[in-house]
């Protein structure tokens, strides 16, 4: 449910283009309570109920679905390729078909973005121009808030 105040004279005055700004402002902010029940839900009321990705990572039960990185990579600065690369194999093949990484912004600048720059044939123009969502080895990276953000995560 979302609820928008409004004066009166403003909802007159610009009738289409208030609603439009109305619908926009509400869609985002059901997104990012999509993206939280995803990411962060426990089961709660809160998140209806469900729970989300990393909360099931987080439970000792579910510990197929990770991948440790080498010994001494456990913050960010410190991922390198053959982590990611240790994960992404780790990926059955059934699933790979639409599969993308979500991760913070955080995590996209300090690792993917690293690696990317470091790697040879890369400059900043064959990187620039798409900052709402970028690739790594083929898949889609998705930018999420709820995700781990800080560099020594």
């Amino acid at each position: 449910m979302a609820t928008t105040r409004v004066g009166k004279s403003t909802m007159m005055d610009a009738a289409i283009s208030l609603a439009d700004f109305v619908t926009s402002e509400q869609s985002r902010a059901r997104a990012v309570k999509e993206d939280a029940i995803l990411i962060v839900g426990d089961g709660t009321s809160p998140y209806g109920g469900m729970t989300g990705i990393k909360t099931l990572l987080d439970d000792s039960n579910y510990s197929v679905g990770k991948v440790a990185a080498a010994s001494g990579h456990d913050t960010f600065p410190e991922v390198d390729a053959s982590d990611v690369a240790k994960l992404m194999g780790q990926l059955p093949v059934y699933a790979r078909a639409g599969a993308r990484f979500v991760c913070s912004g955080v995590f996209e600048a300090n690792v993917f973005g690293r690696l990317k720059l470091s790697a040879g044939g890369n400059t900043n123009q064959t990187l620039q121009g798409r900052v709402l969502e970028a690739d790594y080895g083929g898949f889609p990276i998705t930018v999420a808030h709820d995700m781990p953000s800080g560099a020594g995560t």
